[in-house]
């Protein structure tokens, strides 16, 4: 084999590598947006003050208490007007407490948690997609703690024994099937994203093996590069990915998420980046050092 069908061959190997590379990287990224805690609860941190989240919430708790009033308050003369303004009013407190934060960040790792047991058993079982839940249970026991803070002590005993739900749950939509099979089927893939850093090195390895002294420099500088290239691209289409408008708790879900994703995927590739132009840098650098092709000897 020449010298340039082995730099070709090494190019090729090499570019699939970074390619291999690229996509695990990405894998990575999401199978820790899914399977942990900290980047979601990252990602839709801002939603916490949220107005649209808080009057959702707020409405979601008064109404699961009222709701389960004992028959007994409706036998007192204005009781049980009176137990429903202390419930929303208190309602309305807790969503300014300090902790609504840390509540938040439970109530969106909750839904995680949920969505991705739902869709792994939607891809085992089949039948519906399953419904995007928002779990708002960690904002029960503030609601709980204000509600008694607040009660007189006439109502006091008739407050301590109301039932709160113990799980609420907002809806936000149900995908359509063919969209929660690809959601299913894409975490299944990315949870095995350590065999794509394999296989990129065992193709690095191949390819650098195969290229000849200056030829397998030469093609790693041109496989660094089109990766760079194509992670950049990768980058302004993610920037340009517009979150949805509008008014209501599910926009306002979306579209933070659809934010945040890209916000959190574009500091993920950050590092990605600069490897990139360090394997073109070194590269280069193999080129020049690389000794040159032997002049043929001619025989005296």
């Amino acid at each position: 084999m020449t010298n340039a069908a082995r730099t070709l061959l090494s190019t090729l190997l090499l570019t699939a590598a970074v390619a291999v590379a690229l996509v695990g990287s990405g894998a990575q990224w999401l199978d820790r947006l899914a399977h942990t805690s900290g980047p979601l609860t990252e990602i839709m941190a801002p939603l916490a003050g949220d107005g649209q989240v808080r009057d959702a919430v707020a409405a979601t708790l008064t109404e699961g208490v009222a709701a389960d009033l004992p028959d007994v308050v409706g036998g007192l003369p204005g009781a049980q007007a009176r137990i429903e303004q202390l419930i929303a009013s208190a309602v309305d407190d807790a969503m300014d407490d300090p902790d609504v934060a840390d509540a938040w960040a439970r109530s969106v790792d909750l839904s995680r948690i949920d969505l991705v047991t739902d869709l792994a058993a939607f891809r085992a079982s089949g039948g519906d997609a399953p419904t995007l839940w928002l779990h708002v249970g960690p904002f029960v026991d503030l609601g709980r703690t204000r509600l008694m803070e607040s009660t007189p002590a006439a109502l006091s005993g008739i407050v301590a024994g109301l039932e709160w739900q113990t799980d609420p749950r907002i809806a936000l939509g149900r995908p359509d099937p063919q969209q929660a099979a690809w959601a299913a089927d894409a975490l299944d893939v990315v949870s095995g994203w350590v065999w794509f850093y394999v296989a990129a090195i065992a193709l690095a390895l191949l390819g650098l093996a195969v290229g000849p002294r200056r030829g397998r420099w030469v093609a790693l500088t041109v496989a660094a590069a089109l990766g760079v290239v194509a992670l950049s691209l990768a980058r302004r289409v993610a920037v340009d990915v517009a979150a949805p408008q509008g008014t209501g708790l599910v926009t306002a879900v979306q579209g933070q998420l659809t934010a945040g994703a890209v916000d959190s995927l574009l500091r993920w590739s950050d590092p990605v980046q600069v490897v990139g132009w360090v394997l073109v840098t070194v590269g280069l650098v193999g080129i020049a050092l690389a000794p040159g092709r032997r002049p043929p000897s001619v025989n005296s």
